[in-house]
């Protein structure tokens, strides 16, 4: 295995300048996201993606995220038609041109330097929540940021994270099954603004 870093970043539109302007936590997010993106970037040849190919995610417009914030003036990637990759290419900038692969698993992407990971936590910590409130999102947020920070929870199986509002568990899953891989990790930004658990963190992974 060559990658030597995963960058966990959310699957949030938001995080993009001119999508949710007054979303101070979202701003946070970018900020951490851009500067862990843009030291990592510059010191590798090659970057993967890990992002859901789902239908929703889908878009016909190259490098848009128009489908998701209609009538918005917004900068456009060079390529990409799922949102995950999008995000992934517009906080890159520049150094988009580095992206060589992009994939739903990890494992597929073995031969990059740098990983990109898009990840969210659960949409269900408040009553105003997009997946309304869920007594167990709580919890799923504390085992997603003890993953994270490197505090060796007991591993959450798909099922239940997202029985408890965690929309794609598959990127967790991945990620606990490389902790073991991993030199060094940190937990860099955390936001819950309109109750959806958001990260940026990042790994440094055994040569």
């Amino acid at each position: 295995m060559s990658v030597r870093h995963i960058v966990v970043i959310p699957s949030s539109p938001a995080l993009i300048e001119g999508v949710s302007p007054h979303d101070e936590g979202s701003a946070r997010l970018r900020q951490a996201a851009r500067s862990i993106l843009s030291t990592r970037a510059a010191a590798v040849d090659s970057i993967a993606v890990v992002r859901s190919a789902a239908a929703e995610c889908r878009t016909e417009l190259t490098g848009s995220l128009s489908a998701w914030a209609p009538g918005v003036e917004l900068p456009r990637a060079q390529d990409g038609h799922l949102l995950g990759e999008i995000i992934a290419r517009l906080l890159l900038g520049e150094q988009e041109q580095k992206i060589t692969a992009c994939a739903e698993e990890i494992e597929a992407l073995v031969d990059a330097e740098l990983v990109i990971v898009l990840a969210d936590g659960p949409v269900t910590l408040t009553e105003r929540a997009p997946g309304g409130f869920h007594p167990e999102a709580e919890d799923a947020q504390s085992y997603v940021r003890e993953l994270l920070r490197g505090d060796a929870p007991e591993q959450w199986h798909d099922r239940d994270l997202y029985r408890a509002g965690v929309l794609d568990p598959k990127p967790w899953r991945q990620l606990w099954t490389l902790r073991e891989q991993v030199t060094s990790q940190q937990l860099l930004a955390e936001d819950t603004t309109g109750g959806v658990g958001r990260f940026v963190a990042q790994w440094e992974m055994a040569a």
